[in-house]
């Protein structure tokens, strides 16, 4: 439990790796996956439907609406708002013939907010 009292939840449907680390008093909704060494923060929710890649970072009391997909290299501070429908990349040149692993990390820093359907290319900081 978190200092309010309330215990993390995460509901039946939801897809959450035994590697991954989910803080105290978190919340995942239904349909949402979260893939191997995912850190999460105390205090987390994550909405309906999100897909959260291996090795982000969540930090605390972040706020993560519906459909979002939060890709390898992705790493937010605390207390991060992330609207509705928001997607991160993390390949500045994909291509469809080519498999290769680069990827160019993202940060969004404590307290910042991110409106709904935003695309974020990678390589940036926001915040």
């Amino acid at each position: 439990m978190n200092s309010s009292g309330q215990p993390t939840y995460i509901d039946d449907r939801a897809e959450v790796s035994s590697a991954a680390v989910i803080g105290a008093g978190c919340r995942i909704w239904d349909w949402t996956k979260v893939r191997e060494n995912v850190r999460i923060g105390d205090g987390v929710s994550i909405g309906q439907g999100c897909y959260i890649d291996h090795d982000v970072v969540i930090g605390d009391r972040c706020k993560i609406q519906n459909g979002v997909n939060l890709y390898h290299g992705v790493t937010l501070g605390d207390e991060v708002f992330i609207g509705p429908s928001v997607t991160f990349t993390n390949d500045r040149f994909p291509r469809a013939d080519e498999d290769r692993q680069q990827t160019w990390p993202t940060w969004v820093r404590d307290n910042a907010s991110i409106g709904a359907n935003v695309t974020i290319v990678c390589g940036v900081e926001i915040g």
